[in-house]
Order: structure tokens, then sequence, then C-alpha cells
């Protein structure tokens, strides 16, 4: 409600910088919790503001180049939504902006968001390399803040490519820095990564995952965090299956499927129904699997082929 307020007065007053920081401020609230669609329109709706001269301005208030923020998210919120074209053309945006008035934690930031749109459009090499590039910037630096951000999305890069242990480090000491730092969300969304990279790999520590993942989704729920949710039900749900549980996998992955597409998460729920459609495939439930199997294929039709990243 906040959120929505200082925007109406900027909006009233007029003020460029002003709009842009706070249509940024309402829609990086609305991702925690999951308004994806309403995040997207906020930010589409102030689009003027955030290409006009006066919105790339810096103020003493703004540390960052408010439009370059404002690009970022609007990329973070499309892609979660499925709608990789038009994430793409964001984060160039933020690109341009960030290489023609920007600093080096401009261009960091826009580094991080690009690496999650690499990976989730499939290049998982190209967004390792951003993702460590932009961790080395953030430590050398001393840019503690956007660890937690780097990590959540690192962390599951390294998951999927095999590095558990270096999964492992990555997303403990992040969430720890968070914690310590009073971060909560940042530090839940380390959550759903570190719950697989402790389940999967070499040192795996199921008891370990299935704990974390106790505690975690309460109090998501609670806080009102649901993409968190969402993942940690996908990843807890690979835990029960390695743990010889697929049922209650089964059961994890249609609630995270359910609430994906209340949400908009499009890659969440394909991914949880293709997981789930292996499962009852296992199990002996061929007419089940084929349904999760169908509707995943039809939503994964719908995200198309994301288009390449230009450096």
């Amino acid at each position: 409600a906040l959120g929505r307020v200082a925007l109406d007065t900027m909006l009233e007053a007029g003020d460029a910088v002003g709009i842009v920081g706070a249509a940024f401020a309402l829609a990086q609230a609305q991702w925690y919790a999951g308004e994806f669609r309403e995040g997207r329109h906020v930010l589409e709706s102030t689009l003027a503001h955030a290409r006009s001269e006066i919105g790339h301005s810096r103020t003493s208030a703004t540390f960052v180049l408010p439009s370059v923020v404002f690009f970022c998210y609007l990329a973070r919120i499309c892609d979660d939504l499925g709608a990789s074209t038009a994430g793409v053309a964001a984060i160039r945006e933020a690109r341009t902006l960030a290489d023609r008035d920007g600093h080096a934690f401009d261009r960091l930031l826009v580094n991080i968001y690009e690496g999650a749109l690499l990976l989730s459009g499939g290049q998982a090499a190209a967004a390792i390399e951003t993702l460590e590039g932009a961790l080395e910037a953030a430590r050398s630096n001393e840019l503690g803040y956007h660890i937690p951000s780097i990590a959540s999305v690192l962390g599951r890069a390294y998951v999927d490519a095999g590095r558990h242990p270096e999964a492992r480090d990555l997303l403990a000491s992040a969430s720890a820095y968070a914690d310590r730092n009073g971060r909560i969300g940042k530090r839940l969304i380390c959550t759903p990564p570190l719950i697989r990279a402790l389940s999967e790999g070499a040192g795996r520590d199921l008891d370990a995952a299935r704990t974390l993942a106790a505690l975690t989704m309460p109090e998501a729920e609670t806080r009102g965090y649901r993409p968190v949710l969402v993942e940690a039900r996908i990843a807890v749900a690979r835990a029960f299956t390695l743990a010889g549980e697929p049922d209650r996998a089964v059961a994890a992955l249609r609630e995270a499927a359910a609430q994906a597409r209340q949400l908009g998460l499009v890659r969440a729920e394909v991914e949880a129904r293709e997981l789930a459609a292996g499962l009852l495939d296992e199990t002996g439930l061929p007419a089940q699997a084929l349904r999760e199997a169908g509707e995943a294929a039809r939503l994964r039709a719908r995200l198309g082929a994301a288009a390449a990243l230009v450096a």
C-alpha cells in the first residue's frame, strides 16, 4: 500500500526520477509477493518516464541509475512470466543505459539480471560466466548487498551443472550474510536452490535438505513470499524423490504447479509438471503422467524459443 501511495504521489508531482524509483520499488515488492502481472503493469505504465532524459538522471538519493534498475526488474518480471522476448528487450535497454551513463554499480546490476535471463534461456555456460563475473565484482567492490541475489541464480546454475559443493558453499554463505543483515527476502530466495544443493550430488544430506524445506515453506507462506514457496516445493519434491517417496514428491509438485499457474510462473509450472509426469510414469500411472506431460508441453510451446542475448 505504501509503495502505491509513493508512486501516486510522484505521478501527481510529475517527478520523473521519483516516478521511476517508486515504480521500481513497488514492482520489487510485488515480485516478492508473486504479483508478477501487477508488477509488469506498473513498470510498463511508467515506461515513458523511464525512457525520458530526466528519468535517466542520478540524484543524491539514488546511488544507482533509477532507469537501469527499472529495466532490470522489468526484464526479470517478464522472464518469470515466460515473456522472454520482452525480457531480453528490457535487459538490452538497461545495458544501453548502463554503458552510456552508468557506473560500475549499474553495470553490475545489469550483469546479474542478464545472467538470470541467460540461465532461463538454456544458456547455462554463458550464465555461469556472467554471474561469476558479477560475483567477483560484488566482492571486490564490497557490494555484499547483491551477493545473495547473485547466489540465488548462480547456485541453481551450479546445481544444474553438477557442481554441488560449490553451490552449497555459495548459497550457505550468501544466506548467512543476508540473515546477519536483516535481508529476509534475499535469504529466502537462496533457500530453494540450497535445498537442491543439499539433497543432490556427492556428499548430499537429505535430512538437512528436508529440515531446511520444513523451516522455509511456512516462513515463506507467512511472509507472503509466494514465488519462494513455489520453488521450495519443487526443490523438496526432488528431495522426496531421492529419498524414495514418490507420492510425497508428486503431491508437492502438484501444489507447486497449481500455485505457479495462479501466479503466472510459466517456467516453474512447466518444471513441476514435467517432474510429476516422470514420477507418475515410473510409479505405474501412465494416464496421469500423460495428462501432466501434455499440459507441460502446451505450456512449453507458449514459451517459444528464447531470444539469444547479445553481449
